[in-house]
């Protein structure tokens, strides 16, 4: 696997150098064309880690170590002006709810027309109506949405809206955050096959963000399983459902929907307080024990 996205030892902290750390040295590759889920409850610091590869972290947080590249660029030494080259271009943005992204009074058109001014500082003449007319239809949306305003559009045809400004310049590296929470279920599944296409038809790679283990494995190559600031469990998708190691892992799959029963997974689905601190003690890298499949060394052994 080439890598296109390469982090090491990340730590971020809120409040300050000496602050808690809501990352706490996470390694992460992701690869050209790959799909990559990032699973976790809420707080287990996946947005906060999307934020920073992003460059998009609050003034209350801090990177205190560690490298991020993009296919070799290093964007923690980026400045301003190399960040705007980067962002759509390279890297891109599909936001929780969009409702709260859109603007609500322009139509969808003129937003596009501002993403073209401020990034390539062109207009929205009649060619390049005709190219993003052509790219919602990629994503399942009549070219008529240009001329509707947000409100006009369900939950659903948002968040593709999204999406097409997303790759409206073809970017190699789609972060997609929590991006069918606030959709109904044949929504979501259209917003995941959505994307799945989008990498087919640009060769993207996508980090999809969210804490549905199974609704990511819809689509995901690979998943990553993050409790407290760390990876507890990368692996290919099959082989994290087949063979889950670690008992975060395991319990988020009993969480998981099913008319079967399911020998050797647990049927509780929440965690003990005496099991988190155990979990949140454990600080030393995660090791392979198969093919791309890493896991929390005291943890190697289970779940055979």
């Amino acid at each position: 696997m080439t890598p296109l996205l390469q982090v090491s030892d990340l730590v971020i902290r809120y409040a300050g150098p000496k602050g808690p750390a809501a990352v706490a040295g996470v390694d992460l590759t992701v690869g050209t064309r790959e799909i990559f889920g990032l699973v976790g409850e809420s707080g287990s610091g996946k947005s906060t880690l999307s934020m920073g590869v992003l460059g998009f972290l609050p003034a209350s947080a801090v990177i205190t170590q560690g490298s991020i590249r993009l296919d070799g660029r290093d964007l923690r030494a980026a400045g301003k002006a190399e960040w705007r080259q980067v962002r759509w271009r390279e890297l891109a943005y599909v936001p929780q709810g969009a409702m709260n992204v859109l603007n609500p009074v322009q139509r969808v058109g003129a937003q596009f027309a501002d993403m073209l001014r401020d990034h390539l500082g062109a207009r929205l003449d009649a060619e390049w109506r005709e190219r993003i007319a052509a790219l919602l239809q990629s994503v399942r949306l009549k070219p008529d949405v240009l001329d509707r305003f947000p409100h006009e559009l369900s939950g659903g045809m948002k968040q593709r809206v999204c999406i097409a400004m997303a790759i409206l310049f073809e970017p190699k590296l789609i972060i997609a955050d929590e991006s069918t929470s606030a959709l109904d279920v044949v929504s979501q599944r259209v917003v995941l096959q959505t994307l799945s296409a989008v990498r087919d038809r640009i060769g993207a790679s996508i980090i999809l963000i969210g804490h549905d283990l199974a609704l990511q494995a819809q689509v995901a190559d690979r998943v990553g399983i993050m409790f407290a600031g760390r990876f507890v469990e990368i692996g290919p998708v099959d082989t994290i459902f087949q063979a889950p190691r670690h008992p975060y892992t395991r319990l988020l799959i009993a969480s998981v929907p099913s008319i079967r029963h399911r020998d050797g997974i647990p049927m509780l689905a929440e965690p003990t307080p005496q099991e988190r601190a155990q979990w949140q003690a454990e600080t030393e890298p995660l090791i392979e024990v198969g093919p791309g499949h890493l896991v929390a060394p005291r943890h190697a052994e289970e779940g055979q």
